[in-house]
């Protein structure tokens, strides 16, 4: 499964951008995943508003 299917996923769940500080990456890594979930989030919800 490809990050933007799993993305996807959890943005449709309402998990998408929630905290996975549990994971053992840096504090940078995990900074710039919750950037980039976010960024999809906004943009799924823009995309979804443009369509009504």
């Amino acid at each position: 499964m490809g990050i933007v299917s799993r993305w996807n996923q959890e943005y449709d769940k309402g998990s998408l951008g929630k905290d996975n500080r549990g994971k053992r990456k840096t504090q940078r890594e995990i900074e710039d995943i919750n950037i980039l979930k976010k960024s999809y989030a906004l943009l799924m919800e823009i995309r979804s508003q443009q369509h009504k």
